[in-house]
């Protein structure tokens, strides 16, 4: 409560080790029903579609939920997509706050992440061969380096070969200014099936905000997408954009609740 609220803010006051403030999911969420709310602590994934920006109802209260509400708002898509998970025993503070950002700009742990392709019959790789690179076009891999202390902002530019897209250039851009950290993953060349242009730059692009609750790391994350004429003829959008929004969300669980 209040008490609890205070305490946190006198030890930051006062320089001691980092405390980052949580508050319940419920305050934190409060767009979701009481009964998604529940389906979070019991481990499922909401994931809904939304007509505009102004439909979500999926983000979480403060500057990293802000954040992914404008996003989504200053340049409308036609489809978009929205999902919120829990990640239990972890948290965004002091060691673990370094650690969550180190695992989160390990690109090359995307490899193994895999969707259930209809066509194979099997679980398919997403994403083949991810590796940071200097910029779009660029395949030479960059190498990783850890940081001792998370940095308020960081960049970077993300290659890998997408089961549907083929060769696909990123932007990466991480913020850890508030008590979380936002993520947004934005394609910065065209994407294209076969010979068709499927996406135009920044056609394709993902938010998620990562905010501490009392529960642990609540996650909540969009994808826009804005296809080219024709692309819906050749992809079924809702379930590429799910699929996608399922993979990373897969990932980012994985990366920040991981092996401590």
């Amino acid at each position: 409560g209040l008490l609890r609220r205070f305490a946190c803010v006198a030890a930051l006051g006062f320089g001691l080790a980092a405390t980052v403030l949580a508050a319940p999911l419920a305050e934190t969420l409060e767009g979701a029903t009481p009964a998604e709310l529940q389906s979070l602590r019991d481990g499922a994934t909401l994931m809904r579609y939304a007509e505009s920006p102004d439909a979500l109802r999926l983000l979480p209260r403060g500057s990293e939920g802000d954040y992914v509400g404008r996003a989504a708002a200053a340049r409308p898509a036609a489809f978009l997509v929205e999902c919120a998970f829990l990640v239990k025993g972890t948290s965004l503070a002091g060691d673990d706050r370094v650690r969550a950002f180190n695992k989160l700009t390990e690109v090359e742990s995307l490899a193994p992440v895999t969707y259930y392709s209809e066509l194979r019959d099997r679980q398919t790789p997403l994403f083949r061969d991810p590796r940071r690179v200097v910029g779009p076009g660029a395949t030479e891999a960059v190498a990783h380096v850890g940081v001792a202390e998370a940095p308020t902002s960081a960049g970077f530019d993300l290659y890998f070969h997408d089961a549907n897209f083929g060769p696909s250039w990123f932007r990466v851009e991480i913020d850890g200014g508030g008590s979380g950290f936002t993520v947004a993953l934005t394609n910065s060349r065209p994407l294209g099936i076969a010979l068709l242009r499927a996406f135009p730059a920044g056609g394709l692009r993902m938010r998620f905000a990562l905010v501490p609750v009392d529960e642990g790391v609540l996650v909540c994350g969009i994808c826009a997408a804005e296809p080219s004429p024709g692309t819906t003829l050749l992809v079924d959008l809702w379930s590429a954009m799910e699929k996608r929004l399922n993979a990373v969300k897969g990932w980012v669980a994985g990366r920040i609740g991981g092996d401590r």
